[in-house]
């Protein structure tokens, strides 16, 4: 998963493409709002998979750092970002439902973690 995919979820969850004209500014801004993102959702990330990710700064050909199972809140946040000045409620709208979805997100893939087997101590 690259930031490129994001960038693109994050164009169709607007009814943009990036061959559309005009947008060379949310290219522009976009790594810098993955940036800030990646650092937000580094605590759900953590509960996922156990690495503890910092970045610095990333580049749209960059590999999402954080666990995949992010990647569509991380969408909907950079749509957000994106689209504020222009779309305020619509803005607000898709950051309700990043933020509802990343503890659902965090809570079903901690759950799937393999934490070993179950040994019998008490002997039945």
């Amino acid at each position: 998963m690259t930031c490129t995919n994001i960038y693109k979820t994050a164009l169709s969850l607007l009814g943009e493409t990036e061959s559309n004209p005009g947008l060379d500014d949310y290219a522009t801004r976009a790594p810098y709002l993955l940036t800030v993102i990646t650092s937000r959702l580094a605590e759900c990330s953590k509960l996922i998979d156990g690495r503890t990710v910092t970045v610095s700064d990333l580049t749209l050909n960059s590999a999402f750092p954080l666990a995949d199972p992010l990647a569509a809140c991380a969408a909907e946040m950079l749509a957000s970002m994106l689209i504020f000045d222009e779309a305020p409620d619509l803005a607000k709208t898709l950051m309700a439902q990043a933020e509802a979805d990343k503890p659902s997100v965090a809570k079903s893939e901690s759950a799937a973690v393999d934490v070993g087997s179950i040994r019998e101590v008490y002997g039945v």
